[in-house]
């Protein structure tokens, strides 16, 4: 009791010092372990693994106050269901001992959307992630240098390299911000403190946010040089071990998407509908999206019985987040590069140094994998700043093939059976 107390009073004072002492002191306490050869990191593909990771995070939610217990024994939120959310999982053989989810930015918008204003990011063209659900097993919570850290790297070299994002957002308890704040460089997007945050019970929560495109960076200014142990940058953008090398499990990709599907219509249906009422609990609007993207018959039996009637998509084809770069060889002196941040079959959307100039269907080459290319004419539709709407009037095999692969991907998620399943 009397270590719990000490524990909490020094928490308090830390919190309370000024940044610059509060920053120091942290890293100082930094304890980087090499990961342990029994523990794997991976997305939750699986019923049983997403199951393990749903209720291990309502036990620590409940346990924190950020969440009411639930009778199924899960937390589950309507942003788990779509596929722009990627679950990740710490395993001890089969067992999951920890996770965390990654929401991209999409057509449900970010949980943050409710306490602080992203406009800003998105007008850039910023592809957003925010950082949500984290629980790590009570006994492995002392092995926070071998799980915690190792698992954020893990997160952190997925959401870059893996899910095409430019920046972190997160909502954390005041309690929480220290390890974000002062260790990795998180920096507040509000003054204040928000009073409730109806996604965690209406606890107290404060904003913050990462650049993920100079994170690098900024971890060589703040920790080159230091003990090994300490060194943050070293440890997340130096070579990986042989440990890592093995027990790290990205997705395998022959084009350059953000697609990574679980959700086929038995785990839907099983964690929405049968563990929890969520889908019921949904909007119109927000089931039409999750119709929209789930287009295929498989999942008809998914919806609410009201929805199920099919509904029109207002758009012709399925739009895709992409991790593409395009050039414009027309006018390399003006502008070398462009980044693609969707793309359908009929049309894009791209960011770009500069604004593109107006012009007769201007011709673009596209990476769409690795050693695969891609050459498109496109028309002008819409312009926002350096961010712009393409409509393709004529498209070569590579993109027709490109398009094919991620519909066929998510066709294939559609009629799959799940995986590991305890039913």
């Amino acid at each position: 009791m009397a270590n719990k107390l000490l524990k909490k009073a020094l928490s308090a004072l830390i919190r309370n010092s000024p940044k610059r002492i509060r920053d120091s002191f942290l890293r100082s306490q930094l304890n980087l372990q090499p990961l342990p050869n029994d523990i794997t990191f991976e997305i939750a593909q699986s019923q049983s693994d997403l199951d393990q990771a749903f209720q291990l995070l309502h036990d620590a939610y409940v346990r924190e106050g950020f969440s009411k217990p639930h009778a199924s024994g899960r937390r589950v939120t309507a942003y788990h269901a779509l596929p722009s959310t990627t679950t990740l999982v710490a395993k001890y053989k089969t067992e999951v001992i920890a996770t965390i989810s990654v929401i991209r930015d999409g057509p449900f918008g970010l949980p943050a959307d409710a306490v602080v204003n992203l406009s800003r990011f998105r007008e850039e063209g910023q592809r957003l992630g925010e950082v949500s659900s984290l629980a790590i097993k009570p006994r492995f919570r002392g092995r926070s240098g071998e799980v915690m850290f190792h698992l954020f790297k893990f997160m952190l070299h997925y959401s870059m390299y893996y899910f095409g994002l430019d920046r972190f957002i997160i909502v954390v308890n005041p309690n929480r911000i220290n390890l974000y704040e002062s260790i990795l460089t998180f920096e507040r997007l509000q003054s204040t403190v928000v009073e409730s945050y109806a996604f965690a019970n209406n606890a107290p929560a404060v904003c913050a946010t990462l650049d993920l495109t100079r994170l690098e960076q900024t971890f060589a200014q703040i920790y080159s040089g230091r003990p090994a142990h300490q060194d943050i940058h070293h440890f997340f953008f130096g070579r990986y071990s042989p440990s890592e090398e093995r027990q790290f499990h990205f997705p395998q990709r022959s084009y350059y998407m953000t697609l990574d599907p679980v959700m086929n219509p038995s785990i839907l249906n099983h964690f929405f509908n049968e563990c929890t009422d969520t889908f019921c609990t949904l909007d119109d609007r927000k089931v039409k999206i999750l119709q929209s993207i789930y287009p295929e018959k498989d999942y008809n039996s998914v919806w609410p019985f009201a929805t199920r009637p099919e509904w029109q998509n207002q758009r012709i084809h399925r739009r895709f987040d992409v991790m593409c770069t395009a050039s414009l060889p027309a006018r390399p002196q003006i502008l070398t590069a462009v980044n693609i941040l969707d793309a359908s079959r009929n049309g894009l959307r791209v960011r770009s140094s500069l604004p593109l100039q107006s012009e007769d269907r201007p011709i673009f080459q596209i990476a769409v994998g690795p050693q695969k290319r891609s050459c498109l004419k496109a028309n002008m539709r819409w312009q926002k700043g350096t961010i712009t709407g393409l409509e393709i009037v004529e498209a070569d095999a590579g993109w027709t093939h490109f398009i094919d692969h991620m519909e066929d991907r998510m066709a294939q998620t559609a009629q799959s059976t799940p995986q590991g399943c305890d039913r």
